[in-house]
């Protein structure tokens, strides 16, 4: 009796294993059939990378800000104008009027407009890598037209790592479609905290920034200029002139700025 259960079970356990690896080669199929009808669709969809990539200089701060343009967008590029100091805008897409010259005025005033998706939703944009070039694509199409610039840098919403997303597979998929297409993400690595749903006063937002920017070598800041953070405007100010005090240098990011990235090649 033992040993018809024990045959038995063998080759129960050799069915379920059959029939497991039948699925995963189905899957495997399915998902590689997925990833080329991605890689064929949008044609335009590239840019040369660069060929250099300069390492980041000590004392150098990188002010960036994500989810605009918004009616803050004007009082920061005014705090950056008085002290003559160059960022990083990673902008959505909005078509009224007031947005596109605020995208217009980001690059005529000498700072860099990059890609932060259209939509910026989440369970939309990261559905699929198709569902990502397209939108993507759709904001890249926008700022090309308004400003006649092509970004070539971008930040994924919720950053190259992110516990928001519907499918891990599928954000390492979208990661290493957009790259392999020439573009370059930049992550951060000092936050300043503006991006809740409390709208923390100027000096707070600043004090954290200037707490993190210490602790490292080249301080690549995440501010937010959406619509709440109305704060963003003067926190920016407080830490601008702090550092310059301490004989910190300002730059925008470009494609030859070495990327601080939480993930590379998104394995």
């Amino acid at each position: 009796m033992k040993v018809i259960t024990k045959k038995v079970w063998i080759r129960c356990t050799a069915a379920a294993l059959a029939l497991a690896a039948a699925l995963w080669g189905s899957l495997a199929w399915q998902r590689q059939a997925v990833l080329t009808e991605a890689r064929e669709s949008h044609p335009n969809l590239y840019v040369e990378p660069s060929n250099s990539v300069n390492t980041m200089a000590e004392k150098t701060v990188y002010l960036t800000y994500d989810d605009g343009p918004s009616k803050n967008t004007p009082r920061i590029l005014d705090v950056l104008k008085k002290h003559g100091v160059k960022a990083t805008f990673f902008v959505i897409g909005k078509e009224d009027e007031e947005s596109l010259a605020l995208y217009r005025r980001i690059v005529e005033e000498g700072h860099t407009i990059a890609v932060h998706t259209y939509s910026h939703k989440y369970h939309e944009i990261y559905r699929s890598v198709d569902a990502y070039l397209e939108d993507f694509e759709k904001v890249e199409n926008l700022i090309y037209n308004t400003t006649g610039v092509h970004p070539k840098i971008f930040r994924f919403p919720g950053g190259s790592v992110n516990s928001l997303v519907p499918s891990k597979q599928v954000h390492k998929d979208i990661i290493r479609e957009i790259t392999r297409r020439g573009y370059v993400f930049y992550d951060w690595n000092v936050v300043s905290g503006d991006d809740t749903a409390t709208v923390y006063p100027a000096q707070t937002l600043a004090d954290n920034v200037l707490k993190a920017a210490g602790r490292v070598k080249s301080p690549v800041v995440q501010f937010h200029d959406a619509p709440l953070c109305r704060t963003t405007p003067d926190a920016t100010d407080i830490v601008i002139q702090r550092l310059l005090e301490q004989g910190d240098a300002f730059a925008a990011l470009s494609e030859d700025t070495q990327p601080i990235q939480f993930t590379s090649t998104g394995n």
